[in-house]
């Protein structure tokens, strides 16, 4: 309960500031779009926030915002963008920030930092910054030329390089510092386009037309991987892996050399379309939409269609084994197989591990039929990586927001980096999918895009997702993470366990889980109920409340009720079975304890009998002794001792007699002595 009014007030707090306040009152119905924007972005503690009526960008902190403080501060853009804002996005190193649309890309160059919090120019309300458009006279010359992704190319030797996937199939790179014209150009699909003199392309074929042969979104990969024998590193070069994703669900990886961008003529290896497996007729959809790649070894890779699919393919090199397997509907996993399928000097391939269903808008059943209303509502999915976990990762689209969590990215990464497993036993984990919000309750509801998403995490607030409605209300979910570390053992464990033998309950030879996670995983729920949110204007009749109630209390009694039946279940039949080997071991210890009596007793006995024997052989060993002297007395033959007892008896005899003459001497002289002497005293 705690924790609950503790978020919502949170979710007030931040909602209620003026910052968003300002952003409502200058909200207007031209602004209005039928597509999900990011036109938020949270780095640290730090908010920004892009104001889509003045074409200013506001900021403020968390901190701020907690010690409640109303006051924000707001960056005035000298050239001031005039395209219609889809997104902005903050550098590696917290100096620029990139404004970007279909029709052009701007960037700010944020002032310094002073004061109190941190603010900008010891917060000062209204700051002028310098505002940099990239490639005006690309946007300018091709009026038909939109942009369709934007992303900081981040590297050891600056920050302040962009790289943007043009509609022409083209990734051009920029320097904000030298924006007018590209560093580098490649084009990804030369045999679809007619190029033109100014580097970009006029005409598009049919194919390209239709999106098929359209190159839609890009997500940079690991460095230094997927290096073939037509890539040469010299030292300190770092070769980037960038991951291009194409309207029919085609991947390419472009490998781009940071060191190389100022050569000319430079051209970089693209490899692709990358080889899928399992196979699919349909190429895995032919209406992706969003591409992004998990910072985790091997690299997981998430793509998304617009119908609501969400495919999970893991990253690997191709080994020769693999295309007799194209067949296959299924992948094994083993040691020998993952060591070479990661080596890096083989082209990467994508092992499809898993695909995910979203539910767009709510799932209803129909009052006359009582059969689930068919739900075809499409739209573009925008993926969003989560930066406090590398397993999770948000999806944002014109009906709500979705967040993943990838529980079995830690039993892959456990086996790819242990070489003592042999198999990978994480494909019985599944995806955890929290439906978070819905914008879109109904098939026939107007569409209410999110404006955009971002992660906050603060010590006292916890792990936060920012969501940014279509009328500009700031909803604040709290993310809890469905993965629990293993608690550390107790001491008294670890203690028995080093001085003890290996004594484990024979269950636990049966079960390879255990009894908690076996829980956690009946517990696990597949669908949840999500926080409503739709357009004012809409009224919903009792029909369609009667739905939502319905459609509710199903997943009441689906997820939470039945599962708990089924979870005491199985508890009860476990504590069933605990009593049972619990009276089991009792009886065994009352007929241990009595064979411990017993044994006591025999004990006793035994002791004294070990004593009486004692002492008769301690009155043996003397017997024994006495007749041994005895038998060594009538023996008429010296041994070696008693030979050289004699000889010394014979010397000490012969030392006798010397001594005893010399006494005799003495006391002769003694008395000579005597008796001189008295005469001299007569004398």
């Amino acid at each position: 309960m705690a924790a609950s009014m503790k978020d919502a007030d949170s979710e007030n707090l931040i909602d209620n500031h003026p910052i968003f306040k300002t952003l409502r009152s200058n909200l207007s119905s031209k602004y209005s779009s039928k597509y999900p924007k990011n036109i938020v972005e949270v780095v640290t503690s730090d908010i920004f926030v892009w104001d889509r009526q003045n074409l200013h960008l506001l900021t403020t902190n968390i901190n701020v915002i907690l010690a409640n403080d109303l006051h924000y501060q707001t960056l005035l853009c000298t050239n001031q963008p005039l395209f219609d804002v889809d997104g902005i996005c903050v550098s590696a190193s917290g100096l620029y920030v990139v404004i970007y649309g279909a029709l052009g890309v701007s960037v700010v160059e944020l002032p310094r930092r002073c004061g109190q919090f941190a603010k900008f120019q010891n917060g000062c309300p209204k700051i002028v910054t310098k505002t940099i458009p990239i490639g005006v006279h690309l946007f300018q010359v091709n009026d038909k030329l939109k942009l369709l992704d934007v992303k900081w190319f981040s590297s050891h030797q600056s920050d302040n390089h962009l790289l943007l996937l043009t509609s022409d199939n083209y990734l051009r790179l920029f320097d904000a510092l030298s924006p007018q014209l590209p560093v580098q150009a490649f084009c990804l699909a030369e045999n679809t386009l007619y190029k033109s003199n100014f580097g970009s392309n006029l005409t598009l074929t049919i194919p390209a037309a239709l999106g098929d042969e359209q190159a839609i979104a890009f997500d940079f990969g690991p460095t230094n991987q997927y290096l073939n024998k037509h890539i040469v590193k010299l030292p300190g070069e770092d070769i980037v892996s960038v991951f291009v994703l194409f309207g029919n669900g085609d991947v390419y990886c472009v490998l781009l050399n940071s060191s190389s961008f100022h050569r000319e003529k430079y051209k970089p290896e693209i490899i692709g379309p990358l080889s899928m497996f399992p196979a699919a007729e349909d190429n895995y959809g032919n209406d992706a939409t969003s591409i992004i790649c998990l910072s985790t070894v091997p690299p997981v890779l998430v793509t998304a269609t617009s119908s609501g699919k969400i495919y999970h393919s893991v990253v690997l090199g191709r080994t020769s084994s693999d295309d007799h397997d194209d067949v296959k509907s299924e992948i094994s996993w083993t040691s020998s197989k993952m060591s070479s399928a990661m080596d890096g000097g083989q082209d990467p391939s994508l092992y499809v591990f898993e695909s995910v269903e979203l539910e767009l808008a709510l799932t209803t059943v129909s009052l006359e039929t009582d059969e689930i209303v068919e739900d075809d509502f499409s739209c573009p999915i925008k993926l969003f990586k989560d930066p406090c976990s590398s397993n999770r990762y948000h999806c944002y689209h014109s009906a709500g927001v979705h967040s993943l969590i990838l529980p079995w990215i830690a039993k892959l990464e456990e086996f790819c980096l242990n070489d003592e497993l042999e198999e990978f036993l994480g494909g019985e984990q599944q995806s955890i999918v929290e439906h978070l919000l819905c914008t879109k309750p109904l098939v026939s509801s107007r569409d209410r895009p999110i404006q955009g998403v971002a992660v906050l995490s603060e010590p006292t607030l916890g792990t936060l997702l920012m969501v940014l409605t279509s009328d500009c209300h700031c909803l604040t979910l709290p993310l809890r993470s469905s993965i629990k570390t293993e608690p550390l053992p107790l001491l008294s464990d670890r203690h028995s366990t080093i001085n003890s033998t290996s004594v484990s309950s024979p269950l636990r030879g049966v079960a390879r889980e255990s009894f908690t996670h076996h829980i956690e995983k009946i517990l696990q729920k597949s669908s949840s109920n999500p926080i409503l949110r739709s357009s004012k204007g809409s009224e919903l009749t009792q029909q369609q409340c009667f739905q939502f109630l319905s459609r509710a209390t199903q997943v009441f009694r689906e997820q939470y009720i039945q599962k708990l039946d089924l979870a005491r279940e199985e508890i009860e039949k476990r504590v069933k079975l605990l009593k049972e080997q619990k009276e089991q071991q009792q009886s065994e210890l009352g007929l241990c304890k009595e064979e411990r009596n017993e044994l006591r007793e025999g004990a006793c006995i035994m002791a004294d009998k070990i004593e009486i024997a004692t002492e008769n052989q301690e009155s043996i060993v003397n017997r024994i002794e006495t007749l041994l002297r005895r038998v060594q007395t009538l023996v008429p033959i010296l041994s070696d001792d008693e030979r050289n007892m004699q000889k010394d008896l014979t010397t000490m005899q012969e030392k006798m007699k010397h001594l005893t003459n010399a006494v005799q001497q003495i006391k002769i002289k003694n008395e000579y002595q005597s008796k001189q002497m008295s005469d001299l005293k007569k004398a």
